[in-house]
């Protein structure tokens, strides 16, 4: 049986007329469908497992399609948990979007809109602008986080609320390192009520799965066919924040895949043993990423923009069993900023409340919760003219891209999910009417950030060891390790079948 078999495609949306009014209070969470804590006496507490996933694509997952065995762990897990098959990050970069998973904000309300040392600033915990692992320890929530790469690291503040918040010594650990280390202290603390945090960071650059995972996926007719239906070029060359060497896009695919494979299996792991020990029916386990990664499509290699690949990010969550008949899959439009609104929105946890004042995302499970459009930003890091679109704005049936005032894309999702031909031109009326949609939702954004006192922290110089740490990362201005010789044989795409030859793209 395929995937598609097992998961059928969701039907086809019809399109709403939503009136502007209407669409900014769904957007902005003003519709009354956020959702309450309920009585803290009505149930035992519950421990919240988060696992994140750093760089990974939801269209490289089996359970979202994928024609290969990437993830069978996580495919198992989504056969027992809700599958979001439309959740966005609201940016592809590391900190910004973790910091709105943490918040339920929007970077450009708690302002950290580039990673630390790449421009951007550290989390700064304030009144108002609390990381949800502070508000579970000042319940008596014992706290861990394992986080697996530099990016994550302590300097740039995500530490805020964790009892341990366990780290690599050097740039990077890959995935069976961080599930060793969190299932020791798992074994210390499974009789704690707990929030754990893991994350995992194989799927980033430098692809270096091990063996046997190194060779285990190969350029084939199935892959060939990926690219071409998404017109990705055979090699993207060295330019700024594209790195300082070629990317090759079939090795770097089968690579990545490897990586996949191999995170997937510690994940495996770690739920296996949430499983053994009982812990599974008394846990909110949510397996999700920060976004996803660009592999050459729209010729860029790696993420921090906006097209559908870098930002549409998997979403798994698994409740405790409570009577409740919870959806298998869910179609809706959900955001990175939904994940914990929508998690406390079931449980019974007394510091629930404190999270829904500051969120700006919504209870997505609760009654009543109407569909709203999600902004997509590009990074702050400074990529010159390679930048891409500002913002993004995605609703049910289009995905509309903001360069600058004349400079601006718009694609058909249903029609054209892979954004390669831009209708802008051809569709004046509805573009002018997503261009207003999207100003004026960054403008309330931005009016929320100043009253949050976003930015007002500054940005911090890393001390030359990290420095070190995010150039070999791909950050900052130093080398990648992205570069693999082709062995495809593969020409180039004829140039009329490139996304960046299509009407008004700059």
């Amino acid at each position: 049986m395929t995937n598609s078999d097992r998961h059928p495609p969701a039907p086809r949306l019809l399109r709403p007329a939503a009136a502007l009014g209407l669409l900014l209070a769904l957007v902005l969470g003003l519709g009354g469908c956020q959702g309450r804590p309920r009585d803290p006496a009505a149930a035992p507490p519950v421990n919240i497992v988060l696992i994140v996933i750093d760089t990974l694509r939801a269209d490289h997952l089996g359970c979202y399609g994928y024609f290969r065995d990437t993830s069978p762990s996580i495919d198992a897990f989504a056969d027992e948990a809700i599958l979001f098959e439309q959740a966005y990050a609201p940016m592809a970069t590391t900190l910004p979007s973790h910091t709105s998973l943490f918040t339920g904000l929007y970077p450009l309300e708690h302002a950290i809109v580039a990673n630390v040392g790449d421009g951007g600033q550290p989390f700064r915990s304030r009144a108002g602008l609390r990381a949800v692992a502070e508000l579970a320890r000042s319940d008596g929530c014992t706290t861990a986080a394992f986080v697996s790469a530099t990016p994550l690291k302590s300097v740039c503040g995500l530490n805020a609320g964790f009892d341990v918040y366990d780290q690599p010594r050097a740039m990077l650990r890959k995935a069976r390192e961080t599930t060793d280390a969190a299932l020791a202290w798992l074994s210390a603390h499974a009789n704690a009520r707990f929030f754990l945090f893991v994350h995992y960071f194989d799927p980033h650059v430098p692809y270096q799965p091990p063996p046997p995972y190194r060779a285990l996926f190969q350029t084939d007719e199935e892959l060939e066919r990926h690219l071409v239906e998404r017109h990705v070029p055979p090699v993207i060359h060295p330019s700024l924040c594209r790195g300082s060497v070629s990317t090759v896009t079939r090795q770097a695919t089968n690579l990545y895949d490897g990586e996949i494979r191999f995170c997937d299996e510690h994940v495996g792991r770690l739920l296996e043993w949430l499983r053994q020990r009982e812990l599974w029916d008394n846990s909110v386990i949510v397996v999700t990423a920060d976004h996803g990664e660009g592999l050459n499509q729209h010729d860029w290699p790696q993420h921090g923009r906006t097209w559908n690949e870098q930002v549409h990010v998997p979403l798994l969550i698994r409740f405790p069993q409570s009577g409740r008949d919870w959806p298998r899959r869910f179609a809706p439009l959900v955001s990175l900023i939904d994940v914990f609104p929508t998690v406390l929105g079931q449980l019974d946890l007394s510091w629930a409340g404190a999270f829904f004042e500051q969120a700006r995302g919504v209870d997505v499970l609760a009654p009543g919760f109407r569909e709203r459009p999600l902004l997509a930003q590009r990074s702050a890091r400074d990529c010159g003219e390679h930048g891409g679109p500002l913002y993004a704005l995605t609703t049910r049936d289009w995905r509309y891209h903001y360069f600058e005032a004349g400079r601006e894309l718009l694609f058909d999702r249903l029609a054209d999910p892979h954004e390669l031909q831009s209708v802008a031109i051809t569709m004046p009326g509805r573009t002018e009417e997503l261009r207003r949609q999207t100003l004026e939702l960054v403008a309330l954004l931005r009016e929320s950030g100043k009253r949050l006192g976003a930015g007002k922290g500054g940005a911090v110089q890393l001390d030359p060891e990290l420095q070190r740490q995010m150039e070999a990362l791909g950050y900052l201005s130093g080398p990648t390790d992205a570069k693999q010789d082709d062995t495809s044989g593969s020409g180039a795409l004829s140039p009329a079948t490139r996304p960046d030859a299509q009407p008004n793209r700059p």
